[in-house]
């Protein structure tokens, strides 16, 4: 096949509760087991039910087989796979006539994750990466000149499906588990579990208030929570269900992606609709990147990534090239706002640059569909000095770098 057949032209006083809320006098609970198992205990606000996922049946729809805490802490010790000297791999360019980078280099595999890295997000310095994805541990990484382990987190009981890093380094992820978890880099558990009545597909810190997170679940809400006092102060609605929802850099607003391809834009404070966009067509929105409040950048089943206008939902600007059909792609943009890129179910990476006027883009060829990719540095004119860490379905993740003119 030649390369250019592979180019894809609650209610407001509703309480989030956890294990350390509840004593063990209270009616009808038995003793709490060892502090490693507090976490998960945890409470359905919308029931009122005290539930643990780790006995639980009626958690079956909610979670995946659940794996014993013993299991995960042995996987969570494997140690890092050894570096593989760095792989020359080509980069073909379409539309693109400024020189650019022919080659990047494969400069390190790590096979550390069981199953699909289904999300990436990396902190505000780009010193660290997090990943996690189907065996329900998060991953901390130093980012030097290779990756090195930082920390291993263990707590949720179903995929990993969402990651996002606060500017104070604060983590939060989304799990099917039905949770939404709170993390710090010294505590081995979470520091605050929420419990929802379905999967939680997406969930963000807000960029000013640590304290308050918003969550987008599978029961098709969206609702804005008082970490401190676990109260839930808004919710709004998300035609079909939300998939991925984001804060704004100032924490005014709130854009949400759902599963029918409408994109809405809710009030930070009162998640009140603001503004939208649909295009049925478009599929599933599988990612979301707000780079500043004017921008919006939005993935989505047919293969296309689109740059919109925060105020008015004007599409400025749509990447093509990659495919998306088979798999989810989640796409990431440089710290400086220049490169975007994205992985593809033909086994491929592709990178666009940004503010260029140019839709053309970049490709290289990996070992299996990437479904999450995070940029790393700033590139230059060249592209030469991008890094990249790619996240792969069958639990590989992979860094890429020192590319040549």
């Amino acid at each position: 096949m030649s390369d250019s057949e592979d180019y894809q032209d609650f209610e407001d006083d509703d309480e989030f509760e956890t294990a350390s809320d509840h004593s063990s006098a209270e009616e009808g609970s038995k003793e709490l087991p060892s502090h490693i198992e507090e976490q998960f205990i945890i409470r359905d606000l919308d029931t009122g039910r005290v539930i643990n996922l780790l006995e639980d049946s009626a958690t079956e729809n909610l979670a995946a087989p659940l794996t014993r805490i013993s299991q995960l802490r042995e996987i969570s010790k494997t140690p890092v796979s050894p570096i593989i000297p760095g792989r020359r791999i080509p980069v073909s360019k379409k539309g693109i006539r400024a020189p650019v980078i022919t080659a990047i280099q494969e400069l390190q595999t790590i096979r550390e994750h069981v199953g699909p890295v289904w999300s990436l997000a990396r902190s505000a310095d780009s010193s660290q990466i997090a990943s996690g994805g189907r065996d329900q541990i998060l991953r901390i990484w130093d980012v030097g000149n290779i990756i090195t382990p930082a920390s291993t987190h263990i707590g949720h009981t179903a995929d990993i499906l969402d990651i996002t890093w606060s500017t104070g380094g604060r983590l939060i992820t989304a799990s099917s588990d039905g949770t939404a978890r709170l993390w710090t880099a010294g505590q081995e558990g979470p520091v605050e579990t929420l419990a929802h009545p379905a999967h939680v597909m997406s969930a963000d810190i807000h960029p000013a208030d640590p304290q308050c997170v918003v969550t987008a679940s599978a029961d098709g809400v969206v609702r804005l929570i008082d970490v401190g006092s676990k109260r839930v102060l808004a919710k709004g609605a998300a035609p079909g269900m939300p998939t991925v929802v984001r804060f704004c850099p100032s924490g005014g607003r709130v854009v949400v992606g759902t599963v029918t391809g409408h994109l809405k834009v809710l009030d930070g404070a009162s998640l009140a609709p603001l503004a939208s966009w649909a295009k049925q067509s478009a599929g599933c929105v599988a990612g979301l990147v707000v780079p500043d409040d004017n921008t919006i950048i939005a993935s989505s089943g047919d293969s296309r990534i689109r740059v919109f206008s925060g105020d008015t939902f004007i599409c400025r600007q749509t990447y093509a090239g990659h495919s998306t059909k088979t798999t989810v792609a989640r796409p990431s943009v440089s710290a400086d706002g220049r490169l975007l890129c994205s992985g593809s179910d033909k086994a491929s990476v592709f990178m666009w640059p940004m503010n260029s006027g140019v839709k053309g883009c970049l490709r290289f060829r990996i070992d299996g569909p990437a479904v999450s990719t995070i940029l790393l540095g700033n590139p230059t004119d060249e592209m030469g000095g991008v890094m990249l860490v790619t996240g792969d379905e069958d639990g590989t993740m992979r860094l890429f770098g020192r590319g040549s003119v």
